[in-house]
């Protein structure tokens, strides 16, 4: 392949090849720049002045296959204008880099989707050098795509070392329905003192926080985020209705062992009846004529379902749940009786839902996104390289 070939494969306008080289796993192009004057940085005179030329070796992406390496002469220049002595730099390499500024752009979009261990086996790059061009890159995007307050946010929590109970937090924009934030404690003071920590204006701010019953968030809420509107997600609160069922199927289970029929019920209890086929339905039934208690606990858990898929505002909703209320204690269980309990205690946080309408749904799939990008990145020691992952890739 002949060096006019090669230039115009580079795309580096401003370079000559003068000499190839091929080896059995790489290619080197020993170039020099097309341009005899340099813009002093200083005083901006042109510069022809050269009083040394070194030698710079730079790699780029793959051609053919091969690994690519530039070797550039690099020209000190000397502005007789100004005085000053100055290297010569290169549109596409920064200086003091050894890679181009395309080889890192595909190195970083690399390390987005696998873990840096992979990606420095496959491109045979350093890993030291893999890790410093993330956290450049990373840094970058970030502070450029979430420099603004959110609104409307999600928060929750999410394990980040197995094994360990190490919580981390997630902190949603629901408006764009992107991560904002990932602060490495769950404790209500630390949570407390991040918040205050944006100041003033992001505390004012917040409109709406939407979360699950864990008293800490919630509570952190009202005392940092002074015209908020807590809202407890509807997933989250109908978790609570599901233990409620499987308690209730956990009791037959132990007071009919030998029953089969209860064991492999669980997850036909957690659906909608019209989610579920005729075979699991008929399955269903028989269960229920057994128990006509579980049977009345599942359809007053669907009656509750449509009480929140109705296009009710707050006080319609208030009124369908106190009725809905005196059903279910009817119901002479202690499961049921646990779950008016925490009903009651979140009763007006969970009825904003019918006035503001948002959920944390878009942060339980995030939270999912994240044990994916945990598990194909094998886990993660350090906290910022895990947030730096978490942010960039769920942006």
């Amino acid at each position: 392949m002949d060096t006019y070939t090669l230039e115009v494969l580079l795309g580096f306008t401003e370079l000559q090849v003068d000499e190839v080289t091929l080896k059995a796993n790489r290619i080197e192009l020993h170039c020099h720049s097309k341009f005899e004057e340099h813009i002093c940085p200083s005083c901006l005179q042109k510069c022809r002045s050269v009083k040394s030329i070194s030698r710079r070796v730079v790699r780029d992406m793959s051609l053919l296959g091969k690994e690519v390496y530039l070797f550039l002469e690099s020209r000190q220049f000397h502005c007789e204008d100004c005085n000053r002595y100055f290297q010569e730099q290169f549109s596409f390499v920064e200086a003091n880099k050894t890679q181009t500024i395309r080889l890192e752009q595909y190195l970083y979009l690399c390390i987005k989707d696998s873990s840096i261990k992979q990606v420095a086996v496959r491109e045979n790059v350093l890993w030291d050098v893999l890790q410093s061009l993330f956290e450049r890159y990373s840094e970058a995007e970030i502070s450029r795509d979430l420099n603004y307050f959110p609104k409307r946010i999600g928060i929750d929590e999410f394990s980040y070392r197995k094994g360990k109970k190490d919580y981390a937090v997630v902190i949603v924009d629901l408006d764009k329905g992107c991560v904002w934030e990932v602060l490495e404690n769950r404790d209500k003071e630390s949570l407390k003192a991040w918040f205050l920590s944006k100041g003033a204006a992001f505390c004012e701010g917040i409109a709406v926080l939407s979360c699950d019953m864990w008293e800490g968030f919630s509570n952190t809420a009202k005392e940092v985020f002074p015209h908020a509107v807590v809202v407890i997600d509807r997933f989250h609160f109908f978790a609570h209705c599901h233990k409620m069922l499987d308690n209730i199927r956990k009791q037959l289970r132990r007071q009919e062992p030998d029953n089969e029929q209860f064991k492999h019920i669980k997850w036909l209890l957690y659906k909608s009846w019209k989610d579920l086929d005729m075979a699991q339905r008929s399955q269903l039934l028989r269960v229920f004529r057994h128990s006509p208690e579980l049977k009345k606990a599942y359809f007053l858990k669907i009656e509750l379902q449509n009480i929140f898929d109705a296009p009710l505002n707050k006080e319609q909703a208030k009124s369908c749940l106190t009725s809905w209320k005196e059903q279910a204690g009817q119901l002479p269980h202690k499961a049921m009786d646990a779950f008016l309990k925490t009903l009651n205690a979140w009763e007006n946080d969970i009825l904003n839902f019918f006035t503001y309408r948002v959920s944390n749904g878009i942060v339980e799939g995030i939270n999912n996104a994240i044990k994916t990008l945990k598990r194909v990145t094998y886990g993660f020691r350090n906290f910022q390289h895990f947030r730096a992952r978490i942010l960039v890739n769920f942006l």
